[in-house]
């Protein structure tokens, strides 16, 4: 009888690769979400390994003289890479739902929260809400193939076992988490601004009026003024996600450039 011989050199260049794609999984905007059962994470991952697999022959057996423990180092590196890379990727989301708060600060609607299905956290309603239509907006434009993109493009631009931390690397991933801080303030910069002429005017108001319970009237102005507001912003959505997977993909290749 026959028996196939496995070759342990391919089997740990398979591993080395499954490393750094199910590290993708366990960060990355849709991919890394906790609804998203463990079993289906793994099983998508060996399937990309796999694919990918065959994309490298001449570096399957790389690993024929490598000993445990270096070997079980480029396994943690791998994993490493695989979860900056999803980081990279969520810190637009994690933007929106950062505006999201800031508007339910203004309108005083910071007491309330739901469960993030997502992230299995409390987020803010109106970030909860950003949220929600930035991931449909994000499949749209179909945005997880470039991420899955961005993966593949990694192994050619970060080989297997050659991570190593550039001087640059610190300066460059700041400066990709300023531009998201960024993006924030600038989702949320129109409502709150409005809502800000909307407190002095009541400021002005109670002053002038004492008698009148500027609380009870503002509230519910600042609720409707700020949902109209953001539920007309939300046309504009479509123009500014349409250039998202493209920057999102931008900022995974110029952070792993400078690994």
């Amino acid at each position: 009888m026959f028996y196939p011989v496995l070759d342990i050199t391919k089997i740990l260049f398979f591993l080395a690769l499954f490393s750094r794609i199910i590290g993708v999984f366990s960060t990355a905007p849709i991919l890394g979400a906790k609804v998203i059962p463990v079993q289906i994470k793994i099983v998508l991952s060996l399937i990309i390994a796999y694919l990918l697999f065959v994309l490298f022959p001449g570096e399957q057996n790389m690993f024929a003289n490598i000993k445990t423990i270096p070997y079980l180092f480029i396994i943690f590196s791998e994993t490493i890479i695989g979860v900056l890379i999803g980081y990279v990727a969520m810190m637009i989301f994690t933007a929106i739902q950062f505006a999201g708060s800031i508007i339910d600060r203004s309108m005083g609607m910071m007491i309330a929260s739901v469960i993030d299905p997502m992230s299995k956290e409390r987020q803010s309603l109106t970030g909860q809400l950003q949220y929600i239509v930035s991931i449909l907006l994000f499949l749209l434009f179909n945005g997880h193939h470039y991420i899955i993109l961005a993966l593949a493009n990694s192994f050619e631009l970060l080989p297997i076992g050659t991570l190593h931390f550039s001087g640059s690397f610190i300066g460059t991933f700041m400066t990709i988490i300023n531009n998201s801080f960024i993006i924030g303030l600038k989702l949320s910069a129109p409502i709150v601004g409005i809502l800000f002429l909307i407190d002095f005017s009541l400021g002005i108001i109670a002053k002038s009026i004492p008698q009148m319970n500027v609380f009870l009237t503002g509230m519910p102005l600042k609720s409707m003024v700020g949902f109209t507001i953001l539920f007309a912003s939300f046309i504009y959505f479509g123009i500014f996600f349409g250039k998202i997977p493209g920057l999102t993909y931008q900022n995974i290749i110029i952070t792993l450039k400078q690994l």
